[in-house]
């Protein structure tokens, strides 16, 4: 294997540890939520209002995927579309109490298994990195 295929197979088993390790926070707390739907409710937390386009965007996911994850949120009364005054067909989506408080929950997960994955970095390293994979994903574009 070359170096460049290395490179992005230890990307790959990054990103599947993470999500594993996210899972089973998750899991420890008693939520039974879906990594994709955890990214939904992360987007809609910061964002309360947003559309299902963006949502699409903010998570690099299709959406029709995401129309999937908003229905079966719905029916768990996480959150609540709501149409918008320009046009019925549109919504905004918006976390309901239960969407909330599982919300805030999480972020607080989230946060310590971020810091358990990062805590042999400093700010600056950090920094590199996130600059690194920015710059990444420009190049990938072309």
């Amino acid at each position: 294997m070359n170096q460049y295929q290395n490179f992005y197979s230890e990307i790959d088993l990054l990103l599947k540890a993470y999500r594993a390790a996210l899972k089973n926070a998750f899991a420890k707390e008693g939520i039974k939520i879906s990594i994709d739907q955890w990214m939904v409710l992360n987007a809609i937390g910061k964002d309360e209002g947003i559309s299902q386009k963006e949502i699409a965007d903010f998570t690099a996911k299709e959406p029709a995927a995401v129309m999937r994850m908003l229905d079966s949120m719905t029916e768990r009364d996480l959150i609540a579309r709501i149409p918008t005054k320009e046009d019925r067909r549109k919504y905004q989506i918006i976390l309901s109490r239960e969407g909330r408080q599982i919300y805030s929950k999480l972020t607080k997960v989230v946060q310590e298994v971020n810091k358990k994955g990062l805590k042999q970095f400093d700010f600056d390293q950090l920094n590199n990195l996130n600059a690194y994979f920015r710059q990444i994903k420009v190049d990938l574009k072309d």
